[in-house]
């Protein structure tokens, strides 16, 4: 694998641009931003792709939420509420 290439969901296997399987503990919800699998909501599986990206991981790098080790802060990133811009779908 290239430094560019993007991954399969390490959970349910999907390509990217894929909507997510059911019960994939990967899968956000796009109503609330919780584990999708967790919550009690039916998202939109259209907003709910797979992405390649771990979700958050690029949006705490962009942030700068980073681990002392430069790991992206997802606790951090979670904490601030600002998840909810990145992974709940606007009305």
């Amino acid at each position: 694998m290239t430094e560019n290439e993007l991954e399969k969901c390490p959970n349910c296997s999907v390509a990217p641009g894929q909507p997510h399987l059911a019960d994939c503990d990967i899968e956000r919800c796009s109503i609330c931003g919780a584990q999708a699998v967790s919550c009690n909501h039916k998202g939109d599986k259209g907003f709910q792709r797979w992405t390649g990206i771990y979700p958050g991981e690029m949006e705490c790098l962009y942030l700068g939420f980073q681990t002392p080790a430069g790991m992206p802060d997802l606790n951090r990133l979670y904490a601030t509420g600002l998840y909810r811009i990145f992974f709940i779908r606007p009305e």
